[in-house]
C-alpha cells in the first residue's frame, strides 16, 4: 500500500481527513511530514478550518514541547481519527489518536527606514505535522526518491 506524498517547497506533504470525534468536527487536513518531531499536531489553519474552538481543549501539562521556533502554549486534542491518503485507494485509518495544537504567537517589530518608524506585526503559525509517533505506531516506511520524484508512505 502506498500513500502518496507531494514535495512542495522542499517539504513533504500528505493529505488526510481528520474526524474529531469528541468535538463532532471533520474535514480535510494537509500534514507536513516531520521526521524530527516525535509528536503529531494540528496547525492553527486546520484547527480553524475544522471549526474547532481552542477553549474546548485542555492545556498540555507534560514535558515541554519545543522545536526550532522555540516553545509554544500547547493544547491536547483527543479522540481524533485520521484517514491518511484520502481518495487514493490506499487509505490508512489511524483511530482515536491524540494530537496537539500549538498556539500561534504574535511578533511586533519596529523598523526604521529613511527616517520613518514602522510597526510590523506578524503571526507565527505552525502547520499540521505528521510526526514519527504515527509512523512508528502504524509501521509506516517513508520512501523518498527525489530524482524520480516518487515519494510515499508505505508498509514493508
Amino acid at each position: 500500500m502506498k500513500i502518496p506524498i507531494r514535495i512542495v517547497s522542499d517539504m513533504l506533504e500528505v493529505d488526510a481527513y481528520a474526524i474529531c470525534n469528541k468535538y463532532n468536527k471533520r474535514g480535510p487536513v494537509t500534514f507536513i511530514i516531520d521526521t524530527g518531531s516525535p509528536i503529531s499536531s494540528l496547525g492553527e489553519k486546520d484547527v480553524m478550518a475544522l471549526g474547532l474552538d481552542v477553549k474546548d481543549f485542555p492545556h498540555y501539562t507534560g514535558t515541554p514541547i519545543g522545536g526550532i521556533g522555540g516553545k509554544a502554549v500547547t493544547y491536547v486534542i483527543e479522540e481524533v481519527t485520521l484517514v491518511l491518503g484520502i481518495a487514493t485507494g490506499s487509505e490508512t485509518f489511524c483511530p482515536n489518536e491524540t494530537l496537539y495544537y500549538h498556539k500561534g504567537r504574535e511578533y511586533r517589530k519596529t523598523v526604521r527606514k529613511e527616517g520613518k518608524v514602522y510597526e510590523r506585526e506578524s503571526l507565527f503559525r505552525t502547520p499540521s505535522i505528521l510526526g514519527t509517533n504515527m509512523m512508528k505506531k502504524y509501521g509506516m516506511v517513508l520512501h523518498l526518491d527525489f530524482k524520480a520524484k516518487e515519494c510515499y508512505l508505505g508498509y514493508d
